[in-house]
């Protein structure tokens, strides 16, 4: 008997154990679930703040988006040599989803005899997809080809390229077309005739002006130079081996071509007269043998449109002489870029007086004992003085180093400023 109740006590409590685990258990599982569902409401709460915050920036995004392309297109228009005139068909109009609203445009371009075929066209404005949202699609049509652009699956642009010739009655329509569309193009301000400002979108940047000085010793520099951008301005010494080959160069891109003048430095600067080069203007020559080494310089590089000074720290705080050569270079329809090889040059302040077009450098972009993150850091100086006060002008020179920076950041630039001819912003 007692065994038995003993038995009895044990499988009451093994009950009432068990019926504690199952209520812990159910307990458990209500808390679980609870807590679980208040997450998931909390969860898609979030969800929902997200997607609205995202759709509004999307709007942002696409017209920020729309702003750098445009910016793209206007350069790379450029340097494929596509000009206003150009345009044969342009047309806007605002599209909208939903809340996003953008404009979207639509632009044809006549590209006959533009020596550009449809694999370059493809190959330079592929580069306006460099992102991940942003697509670039190409068909051809039977004059040509077709460009679209789409941002997150929004159209934006379509440019179309006619490559082949029209007959006189198309060129006929399409003047008029395009007569009717466009505005009439305003005075040309620029003092080489041949260099179209190609503001084919509208730009509100700053801009930069990049004189290569130095050029016409060899091939190679003002070659890689001439495929960085066309924007770049060619200064060429005098009878040198290659400055005849550099001239017709930048004739060809349609780049603005200056005189490198030589004059006499100091010789604390560690060169003398014949380092300047031949043709160099000297301080102790009379003021007919000046003008008569100035001529043969001038006639040495025929389509130059402005001058800048080669070394010549001496020579420049000569305000007599400087006077005497810059009067020679207005007579001539020309203008005058002070390099500042000494912090005495007379030359941009007689340049004024005399009421030349005349412009100071901001900054040497470079260094021969230097290397290519200094021409990084003086590139990134030049665009900030721009965004300051609307211009800046940087002068290099055809040094490896300098060619190598250009290739890498001149890409980099162009999404930030424009790179234009001295003459753009004498006015």
């Amino acid at each position: 008997m007692p065994r038995k109740k003993s038995s009895g006590r044990k499988k009451r409590k093994s009950t009432k154990r068990g019926g504690t685990r199952r209520v812990a258990l159910i307990l458990f599982a209500f808390t679980a679930i609870l807590f679980g569902t208040i997450y998931y409401i909390s969860f898609l709460k979030q969800e929902i703040e997200l997607d609205e915050i995202s759709e509004t920036q999307t709007a942002v995004d696409i017209n920020s988006e729309i702003n750098r392309i445009d910016k793209s297109l206007y350069h790379i228009l450029f340097d494929l040599g596509i000009t206003k005139k150009d345009i044969l068909r342009r047309s806007s109009t605002v599209s909208t989803k939903g809340d996003e609203k953008w404009e979207y445009k639509e632009t044809e371009f006549n590209a006959a005899g533009k020596n550009i075929t449809t694999h370059k066209i493809e190959t330079e404005l592929s580069q306006v997809a460099s992102n991940s949202y942003t697509k670039a699609t190409f068909k051809k049509n039977k004059t040509g080809i077709v460009f679209d652009i789409s941002v997150e699956g929004l159209k934006t642009h379509k440019l179309i390229f006619d490559l082949e010739k029209k007959s006189p009655n198309e060129a006929e329509v399409s003047a008029s077309v395009k007569n009717s569309l466009t505005p009439k193009p305003e005075k040309q301000k620029s003092l080489n005739s041949d260099i179209d400002k190609k503001e084919l979108f509208a730009s509100k940047m700053s801009k930069v002006v990049i004189i290569v000085d130095d050029l016409g010793r060899d091939k190679t520099s003002a070659d890689r130079f001439s495929a960085i951008s066309t924007g770049l301005t060619f200064s060429i010494l005098p009878d040198l081996p290659h400055s005849s080959y550099v001239e017709d160069l930048a004739r060809k891109k349609n780049m603005e071509v200056m005189l490198h003048l030589p004059m006499e430095p100091k010789a604390i600067s560690g060169y003398n007269a014949d380092d300047a080069g031949e043709g160099v203007l000297m301080v102790g020559q009379t003021k007919e043998a000046i003008l008569r080494s100035l001529d043969r310089d001038l006639s040495a590089v025929p389509t130059a449109v402005g001058v800048n000074n080669h070394m010549g720290s001496k020579f420049t705080e000569s305000r007599e002489l400087m006077e005497l050569v810059l009067r020679r270079l207005k007579s001539k329809g020309m203008f005058f870029v002070d390099s500042l090889t000494t912090s005495n040059s007379q030359g941009y302040e007689v340049a004024r007086e005399l009421g030349m077009k005349e412009a100071k450098r901001d900054y040497f972009l470079d260094d021969k004992t230097k290397g290519k993150e200094y021409v990084k850091r003086q590139l990134d100086k030049l665009v900030a003085k721009s965004e300051k006060n609307g211009f800046a002008i940087g002068i290099c020179h055809p040094y490896p180093t300098t060619i190598e920076a250009f290739e890498e950041e001149i890409p980099r630039i162009r999404q930030q400023v424009q790179i234009v001819p001295v003459s753009e912003i004498l006015k």
